[in-house]
């Protein structure tokens, strides 16, 4: 995915919503964005959560 791309996506979300980061178990390597989803995102520890279905949240999705 391109900045162009990200940018027309986020474009149609609501400017107030979050952003949060799907994320490897390692954290040892980098992948270009694939895909974002809006949805909801509960928040269950300061640096974690759950991400699912609803509204409030903006997920990007790497390649693998």
């Amino acid at each position: 995915m391109t900045v162009q791309e990200l940018q027309s996506i986020l474009r149609q979300c609501n400017p107030a919503d979050k952003v949060v980061l799907s994320k490897d178990v390692e954290g040892n390597n980098f992948s270009p964005c694939e895909e974002a989803t809006e949805g909801r995102y509960e928040k269950e520890t300061d640096w974690s959560g759950e991400f699912g279905e609803g509204e409030g949240a903006v997920c990007l999705w790497p390649i693998n």
